[in-house]
């Protein structure tokens, strides 16, 4: 998962992170290739401590509190329609 999340960050593709594993992905993959933090986006405040931990390292703020913990990662999919929504958004409004 690091592997990929690297491969995202040097092809400057946004990463979503959905929990704690892939947020412990994400920290090896800062620790291999610093900045990697600059493509990543928190879809949510896990309720594991350990998730509270290393977002503060990666410094990242996710912006939802779901309190979620492993097992039931749905964030990911519900932050995609968010993300679709939102440059729809941004998109219509600049025609008017």
């Amino acid at each position: 998962m690091a592997g990929a999340i690297i491969g995202g960050a040097v092809y400057h593709m946004p990463i979503v992170l959905d929990g704690v594993i892939s947020l412990v992905a994400a920290l090896v993959a800062e620790r291999l290739l610093p900045n990697v933090r600059d493509f990543l986006i928190p879809s949510h405040r896990s309720k594991e401590p350990a998730a509270e931990k290393i977002s503060e390292k990666l410094r990242l703020d996710p912006v939802i509190d779901a309190k979620m913990a492993v097992g039931e990662g749905n964030r990911c999919c519900h932050d995609a329609d968010t993300f679709k929504a939102g440059s729809t958004c941004i998109s219509e409004l600049q025609f008017l």
